[in-house]
């Protein structure tokens, strides 16, 4: 049937929405994420130009919510005067507000001191708020790890691909998984080995759409209802039912992002 809903309830904690590659389609995106039972979804912003946009779209659709952050690969677009900005756009919290994000560092990127610098300041941010963190990592898991030290709270290494001590190091600090596209690729071997064993409560699901694909994916970029493959693909790995599984997830992310909606 048409209207057919697919599979256990399931959340996509990262999509970039307002993205070009979905421009005007958001609307047919979420009737296919109806569809496939894909009911929360969290837009992070990559800087202070898609701030405004990104909450225009989570006003308009009540399945979608939203996170404000400085990206580190747009660095070029931020300063250190965005800060004061974001912490007046926290405060009062604004409807459909879940975290701050898209933050943290990246090693193809330029001026790795002022990727520090706003990383550090939007964890104190997040802190100060009583915000979970969607942070992103290209090879300064590091470096994370040690500012985490000094800002503990929830949040999310989003896009995780590493191994089970990268995995178990973030779980120590209270960080969860975003477990994404990466696993429905059979050549990752190490990255679904850790996820297959880590705590279910440290596990969220995601597909970083329209930037990651699944495995075997025809179009060129990936779309939010695609996380039904990245969740076949755990439930392949996992030993869990499904049903136990997609339960967990679910608790996982209203624990981290939705407590206080």
């Amino acid at each position: 049937m048409q209207n057919e809903v697919i599979g256990p309830e399931l959340y996509d904690t990262h999509c970039h929405l307002d993205f070009v590659e979905f421009e005007g389609r958001q609307e047919a995106l979420l009737e296919s994420c109806r569809r496939a039972s894909v009911t929360k979804l969290i837009i992070p912003s990559i800087d202070r130009g898609s701030w405004e946009g990104v909450q225009g779209l989570s006003l308009g659709h009540p399945q979608l919510s939203y996170a404000l952050g400085l990206h580190p690969l747009f660095i070029a677009r931020h300063s250190l005067g965005d800060i004061s900005r974001l912490d007046a756009c926290l405060s009062p919290r604004p409807e459909g507000l879940v975290a701050v994000g898209e933050i943290g560092l990246d090693v193809t990127a330029a001026d790795m001191a002022l990727q520090y610098s706003l990383f550090e300041a939007q964890l104190a941010l997040a802190s100060d708020h009583g915000l979970p963190v969607i942070m992103h990592a290209r090879k300064t898991h590091s470096q994370i790890l040690s500012a985490l030290k000094k800002f503990p709270g929830k949040g999310v290494i989003h896009a995780f691909s590493g191994g089970k001590d990268l995995l178990d190091q973030y779980v120590a600090k209270g960080i969860s998984i975003g477990v994404g596209c990466v696993i429905t690729w059979p050549s990752a071997t190490r990255t679904r080995s850790a996820v297959a064993t880590a705590p279910l409560g440290s596990l969220l699901l995601e597909t970083d759409s329209p930037d990651m694909r699944v495995s075997g994916l025809r179009r060129e970029f990936g779309c939010p209802s695609d996380i039904r493959q990245v969740f076949s693909a755990l439930c392949n790995i996992r030993s869990e039912s499904p049903e136990i599984l997609a339960a967990a997830l679910r608790d996982n992310a209203e624990e981290i992002f939705y407590a206080g909606q």
